[in-house]
């Protein structure tokens, strides 16, 4: 009984571990794709001053 519980506690552990890390993943990626799209803006509005 009590290892049956150590092994959920556990599974539970590295769920939420897991978990974490898919969301720190995501949300790295989010920002990067802000970042690459930040930079476009900047690249076309850097271009349309030069244009004008």
């Amino acid at each position: 009984m009590e290892s049956l519980f150590l092994i959920t506690v556990i599974i539970k552990y590295h769920y939420t571990i897991y978990l974490n890390h898919y969301y720190l993943l995501s949300v790295t990626f989010l920002l990067k794709i802000c970042q690459l799209f930040l930079k476009k803006i900047f690249l076309i509005t850097m271009s349309l001053k030069i244009l004008m």
